[in-house]
């Protein structure tokens, strides 16, 4: 709980315009040949994020990159990656743990599953599955998305209003 007070005290002068430079990240995954270390993850940010901020027209100076607090986040080589790509130190950071209601993209996740529940029957395969994921993730407008963008500070002012307690969110 401390930890949460400590980041929410941290974040609560962040303006929308902050969060908004806000690029989350977050997963969910099954390893079939064991876990991923740090060189998988740079090569995801090699990729993914990089790929991402190319198509949405981000500089990575402009921006704050949140992750989770794996050990390959923190490692050496994904640090290396970082600054070596222009990632501003003090704009990459890792998220306080266990913090659903302090991240944004957790609450599209859940939504997102909600979504997926209502179909009928189960997908039939892989392929039926991510149709169904890409069809629903396809549907959240730009206005949901900024709904839990604009929320941070209130977010913020709750969990120090409860002493890094959770909260409502």
């Amino acid at each position: 709980m401390e930890a949460r007070l400590k980041w929410a005290k941290a974040h609560k002068v962040w303006t929308e315009d902050d969060w908004r430079r806000m690029v989350l990240s977050d997963e969910t995954k099954i390893n079939v040949w064991g876990s991923d270390g740090s060189s998988d993850y740079v090569h995801i940010l090699s990729t993914t994020l990089m790929g991402s901020l190319k198509y949405h027209g981000y500089e990575q100076e402009a921006i704050y990159f949140q992750q989770g607090n794996d050990p390959k986040h923190t490692s050496k080589l994904a640090r290396a990656w970082f600054k070596e790509n222009g990632f501003k130190e003090e704009h990459t950071f890792n998220w306080t743990a266990q913090s659903p209601d302090l991240n944004p993209i957790e609450h599209l996740w859940h939504h997102l599953k909600l979504r997926l529940s209502l179909y009928e029957g189960r997908a039939k395969g892989v392929h039926d599955l991510w149709s169904r994921i890409e069809k629903e993730w396809n549907s959240f407008t730009k206005e949901q998305c900024q709904a839990y963008i604009k929320s941070m500070s209130a977010r913020c002012r709750a969990v120090i209003k409860a002493k890094g307690g959770y909260t409502r969110y």
